[in-house]
């Protein structure tokens, strides 16, 4: 599907507010996670949150479109879900080794850590 034809059926939920990219990786396609993260922040005043099987340092020495679709999230949860970590009581995630990191948009700097 393309960028635009996802963005134009993002922007038809009324009372949405936010996006969260998980499902897949979406650090294996950073460049489009990003086009459409910025047009959800731009165009409709959402924010936005990723999941990622890879941790904020992974994503931070890998550089490049990743590290720059990181910066446009306002928080990330991190780290590949484990089973023998599985602990249903955590929040917004599952596992933990997982790290739910507020960040500083713009910057990709951690804000908060839960």
């Amino acid at each position: 599907m393309e960028i635009d034809e996802i963005c134009k059926r993002l922007g038809e939920f009324p009372g949405q507010n936010g996006l969260t990219f998980c499902g897949g990786e979406p650090f294996v396609q950073p460049r489009a996670c990003k086009q459409i993260a910025d047009y959800v922040r731009e165009k409709l005043g959402w924010n936005v949150w990723s999941f990622s099987g890879f941790t904020y340092e992974q994503i931070k020495e890998a550089g490049g479109d990743a590290w720059e679709f990181l910066k446009s999230l306002d928080a990330i949860i991190d780290g590949p879900f484990i089973l023998s970590q599985k602990d249903l009581g955590l929040r917004y995630r599952g596992s933990r080794n997982q790290r739910l990191l507020h960040l500083e948009y713009g910057t990709g700097k951690i804000i908060s850590k839960e």
